[in-house]
């Protein structure tokens, strides 16, 4: 008698293991904080040189850089807004490489969202030290206020969620 070998897919193998899923907002987050942090970035350059003017409607945003010695890029821009141009630079390539589920892509969000928090936190610690700082009818003090926040609960979330990247 011969033996016959089966050499088919066994009935005990084991079933594939479950497709990774990153977080979809978090990588949102990161993409419209990239795409938001670039935008202000180059125009903030283009009206440094002159080749843009500030729309009516956003004449406050800018009131300060305006009275800011002119000239200087650093002194125009100041370096909270070409470290902010850098991360937005870092969140976009970031969020979207967290598409596909990479463990160094993690980590680079977390530096982004932990920094972005801190950027965030600094400033409504100044609001709070500095009260007639504060203007509540500001609108880009909610952008600070929101971004920070959003930062916040996305840093939190990919620790939480931190099994799932590895």
């Amino acid at each position: 008698m011969s033996t016959i070998m089966n050499t088919g897919p066994s009935s005990y193998s084991s079933p594939p293991p479950p497709k990774k899923e990153s977080s979809f907002i978090v990588n949102l987050i990161l993409i419209f904080f990239g795409l938001t942090a670039l935008l202000k970035g180059i125009f903030d350059l283009l009206i440094w040189m002159k080749i843009l003017t500030i729309p009516e409607w956003m004449q406050s945003l800018y009131e300060y850089t305006a009275s800011r010695s002119a000239g200087n890029i650093f002194h125009v821009l100041g370096i909270e807004e070409i470290v902010n141009t850098m991360l937005g630079f870092w969140a976009l390539i970031t969020g979207l490489s967290l598409f596909r589920h990479n463990r160094s892509s993690w980590g680079m969000a977390l530096v982004i969202l932990s920094t972005q928090a801190g950027i965030s936190l600094y400033r409504v610690i100044n609001w709070f030290s500095v009260p007639d700082s504060f203007d509540i009818m500001f609108w880009p003090n909610w952008i600070v206020m929101v971004s920070g926040l959003l930062a916040l609960l996305g840093f939190f979330w990919l620790l939480l969620t931190r099994k799932s990247y590895s």
